[in-house]
């Protein structure tokens, strides 16, 4: 069927969030992170990510459920032809790269990171949504690897890359700056 080839591309969706959205989101992952010892970095077992669970910021879990009912989910029923209730949410966290540069706000000793290294997600839909504009940082973007060559999706702000967590892809090095995704 045509909804399998679906799994093997990767679609960017421009518009997803609002710069008000996306800058929402920062500040309430930053200042959740500044209240309660800093930004995570043990919740996945393999691939470990400096992120946020949003399901434990009631005002940010809040907000990103009203988008995920009227902006992102939408847009992933629409692409994979699937209906939107068959469509749930395993995992939604902000993720925050970080360089040496842009390190204010870091405690003693703390790194934060710069890339992802390859790997395939839990799931079988992924979505990753740029929220920080794409001139606070060089680099970055989603690379997916196994493609010939290998593509690097690199959206501007408040734009979703989505494709099959089954696909293996990396969180390409930022050279400079911060660089913050909802995945």
């Amino acid at each position: 069927s045509s909804s399998s080839h679906k799994l093997k591309r990767v679609y960017i969706t421009s518009n997803v969030l609002t710069t008000f959205d996306c800058e929402a989101i920062i500040e309430m992952a930053e200042s959740h992170a500044f209240s309660n010892g800093g930004w995570q970095t043990d919740r996945h077992q393999m691939y470990k990510t400096t992120d946020i669970d949003v399901r434990y910021v009631p005002l940010l879990l809040e907000l990103c459920n009203a988008k995920l009912r009227d902006c992102i989910l939408p847009v992933l029923s629409h692409i994979f032809e699937l209906p939107m209730n068959l469509i749930l949410i395993d995992d939604l966290f902000v993720v925050k790269y970080q360089c040496k540069d842009g390190n204010e706000g870091l405690k003693e000793g703390e790194v934060s990171q710069t890339s992802l290294a390859p790997h395939r997600d839990d799931s079988v839909l992924s979505f990753v949504i740029l929220l920080k504009s794409t001139d606070s940082f060089e680099g970055g973007g989603t690379e997916f690897v196994d493609f010939r060559p290998p593509f690097v999706a690199a959206p501007n702000q408040g734009e979703m890359v989505s494709f099959c967590g089954l696909q293996r892809h990396a969180g390409k090095k930022i050279t400079t700056g911060k660089r913050f995704i909802l995945a």
